[in-house]
C-alpha cells in the first residue's frame, strides 16, 4: 500500500546518510506534497542542494523550475537550458529530451530543429518521451515536405492600442488577500507594452489594489481617453475577487471586508455591466475584456450571492469577452506560483506571433485545462468584426 509518510521517513534517513539522490527525492516530496505540506521553494532548495552534491536529477528538476517559474523562482529559459544541458552531459536521458525540446521550441536558445533531433536521438533508447517527441517532430517535417508552401498571410496594421490592467490582491481584510493578482497585472502590463499597447494609468497612479472610487474613475477616464484620442483597440483586464448577484457580475474593491447583505453589493462593488457600457460608448472598433476573477468566493454565505463563479455575459458588437473559467465555476489563484494558471497561460500564448485572438485564447483554454487537471476550463464570447492579432512580430 502507498504510504507517503513512510516513504518520507526513509528518504530523510537516506539523506542523513549522505545519499544525495535522497536529497533530490526529498525535493520531490515537497514539490508534490507527498507526506508533507506542498512547498515549491523548499523543493527547489533540496534540488539545488542535491545538484551541488552531484545529482543529475537535481539539476534537471532545477531546470523545470526555471523553465516554468515555479514558486518564487523567476522564469528564465536560459538558466533552464543550462541546467538541462549539464544534467544531460551527466547521462540523464530525461534532461537530453528537455534540451531537444528547448531547441525545437526555441526556448532560451535560437530554434534549431537539427540540433533538437540530435538530442532526441541521444535519449530515445532510454526515454520513451524522447521517442514520442522525435516521432512527432518527424511527422511535422514530413507534413511540411508534402504540403506546398502557402503564401504568407498579410496581417493587418496594429492600430492604436490602449489597455487598462487591474490587479486586486492586497485586500485590507487579511482573509480575503490573494497571492497573485498584483503580479498577474504587472506581468501582463509588461507583455502588452511589448506588443504595442499604451498602458492607461489615471494621473500616473498604479492600477493595482484599487478601491471602488478609484475603479469607477479609472474605467470612466479609460473609456473617455480611448474615445477622445481615437484608439482602435481598448483592452480591459481584471484579476482579483468578483461575485455574481442577481444575474450580474461585480468586481470587488480592496476596501470591502464583508458584504452584510446582497443589496450592498451594488453600492460597494463595480458592476461589470457598467464597464461594458462605458466601453461600448467609447466607439472603439475592437474591445477586449479579460476577467481572471472569482478565485474564490468569501461572500458566498451572504444571501443572494451565488456560491459558484461568474454569471454568463453578453457583449456588444466589436467586443471579445474572455473568462478564466466557465460560467458558475471558480478559477484557481495558483498558490505557490508567480501567476494564476489562466494568466500564466495567457502570457505564454501572447508570445506566439501571427495568431488571431481566437487562436490565442484557444491555446490558453487548452493549457489551463491541462495545468489544472481538468478542473478549470476558460470560456470566451466573440462579437468582433474581422480578426484581431495581439502579436504581429512575424518575420
Amino acid at each position: 500500500m502507498k504510504d507517503y509518510a513512510k516513504a518520507l521517513y526513509w528518504t530523510v534517513k537516506a539523506m542523513l546518510n549522505s545519499d544525495f539522490e535522497a536529497t533530490c527525492s526529498l525535493g520531490w516530496h515537497y514539490e508534490q506534497g507527498y507526506g508533507v505540506e506542498k512547498n515549491l521553494d523548499r523543493a527547489f532548495a533540496y534540488y539545488k542542494e542535491a545538484a551541488n552534491l552531484g545529482s543529475d536529477s537535481g539539476l534537471r528538476h532545477m531546470g523545470e523550475f526555471y523553465e516554468n517559474g515555479w514558486g518564487s523562482v523567476e522564469q528564465d529559459y536560459g538558466k533552464a537550458l543550462e541546467c538541462y544541458k549539464e544534467a544531460a552531459e551527466m547521462g540523464n536521458s530525461k534532461a537530453m529530451t528537455d534540451v531537444g525540446r528547448m531547441y525545437e521550441q526555441g526556448l532560451g536558445v535560437k530554434k534549431n530543429i537539427p540540433e533538437a533531433v540530435v538530442w532526441y536521438k541521444k535519449a530515445e533508447k532510454e526515454n520513451s518521451d524522447a521517442r514520442e517527441w522525435l516521432t512527432a517532430l518527424n511527422n511535422k517535417l514530413s507534413d511540411r515536405l508534402q504540403t506546398p508552401p502557402q503564401p504568407a498571410v498579410e496581417l493587418p496594421p496594429p492600430g492604436k492600442r490602449l489597455a487598462l490592467v487591474v490587479g486586486n490582491g492586497d485586500y485590507r481584510a487579511a482573509e480575503l488577500s490573494l497571492a497573485n493578482p498584483t503580479r498577474d497585472a504587472y506581468d501582463l502590463t509588461e507583455k502588452l507594452k511589448a506588443l504595442g499597447f499604451d498602458i492607461y494609468s489615471p494621473n500616473g497612479k498604479t492600477t493595482t489594489n484599487m478601491d471602488i472610487d478609484e475603479l469607477e474613475r479609472a474605467v470612466m477616464s479609460f473609456a473617455e481617453k480611448a474615445r477622445s484620442e481615437q484608439y482602435d483597440v481598448a483592452l480591459f483586464y481584471y484579476s482579483g475577487h468578483a461575485v455574481q448577484y442577481d444575474g450580474h457580475n461585480y468586481l470587488v474593491p480592496v476596501e470591502v471586508a464583508e458584504l452584510e447583505s446582497a443589496l450592498t453589493v451594488k453600492r460597494k462593488c463595480l458592476n461589470m455591466g457598467d464597464v461594458m457600457e462605458q466601453l461600448a460608448a467609447s466607439g472603439v472598433a475592437t474591445k477586449i475584456v479579460i476577467l481572471d476573477a472569482c478565485r474564490n468566493n468569501p461572500f458566498e454565505h451572504t444571501r443572494g450571492i451565488m456560491p459558484g463563479g461568474l454569471a454568463p455575459m453578453s457583449s456588444s458588437e466589436g467586443t471579445f469577452l474572455a473568462f478564466s473559467a466557465q460560467a458558475g465555476k471558480r478559477a484557481e489563484d495558483g498558490k505557490g506560483r508567480r501567476n494564476s494558471p489562466y494568466t500564466e497561460a495567457l502570457l505564454k500564448a501572447l508570445d506566439v506571433p501571427g495568431l488571431n485572438v481566437l487562436d490565442v485564447f484557444s491555446n490558453v483554454r487548452d493549457q489551463v485545462y491541462q495545468a489544472t487537471g481538468g478542473k478549470q476550463l476558460p470560456s470566451e464570447v466573440n462579437n468582433l468584426r474581422g480578426r484581431f492579432y495581439f502579436n504581429l512580430n512575424v518575420k
